[in-house]
């Protein structure tokens, strides 16, 4: 029986999100709360975490009340409590924290949270990332192809989509970043409490 085929085009956050994707049952067994489903087969689950995949996805859970979810050639990965990670269509979602959320799908499109109590989405089109490093925070990249949405920082959001190439980035906290234009714009903030937005 052939391995299920994967996406021909992988970016190093995917390849990253495959190589935890194989974490071994041993490697979990550490862990009090893990759930670990492999192509449609629940090999792991011990205490509240839980996870689903399809034939050609992987799922992986570690933490308390954590939840993920993947299918066609999803992959989705969650380190932390009470948090979930959602990838579908050859997307990839990863967080590591507590209750936050990952949700990633289509072709290509990345969403990850490393922080507590943020959110990454990255839908609606092709090869869109949404970053978010720092706690409650939000980024939205999508409604269009290669929207990167990136926050690094505390209680902030980025918004990159509704159209194609454009860029929202945050560097700092309590503040807002959005890039909206059909064809493409950069949307940069570098201080605490500062907005951006364009066209």
């Amino acid at each position: 029986m052939t391995s299920p085929r994967l996406p021909r085009r992988l970016g190093l956050p995917l390849v990253l999100l495959l190589v935890v994707a194989f974490l071994s049952v041993s490697e979990a067994a550490a862990v009090s709360s893990v759930c670990i489903s492999r192509y449609g087969q629940t090999v792991v689950q011990r205490g509240s975490a839980r996870c689903e995949s399809d034939s050609t996805s992987v799922a992986i859970v570690r933490g308390d009340n954590s939840y993920a979810t993947a299918s066609n050639h999803g992959r989705a990965t969650v380190s932390g409590s009470s948090s979930e990670a959602h990838a579908h269509d050859f997307g990839g979602a990863i967080v590591n924290g507590d209750r936050s959320s990952a949700d990633a799908a289509g072709q290509d499109n990345i969403a990850t949270v490393n922080g507590t109590g943020s959110e990454a989405v990255a839908t609606n089109g092709n090869n869109n990332v949404a970053s978010v490093v720092g706690n409650f925070s939000n980024a939205f990249a999508g409604n269009g192809d290669n929207n990167v949405a990136t926050v690094s920082g505390d209680e902030s959001d980025a918004l990159a989509g509704n159209g194609n190439n454009n860029k929202a980035t945050i560097n700092g906290d309590m503040s807002q970043a959005a890039a909206q234009a059909p064809a493409g714009c950069d949307a940069v903030v570098a201080v605490d409490n500062g907005a951006e937005s364009c066209p």
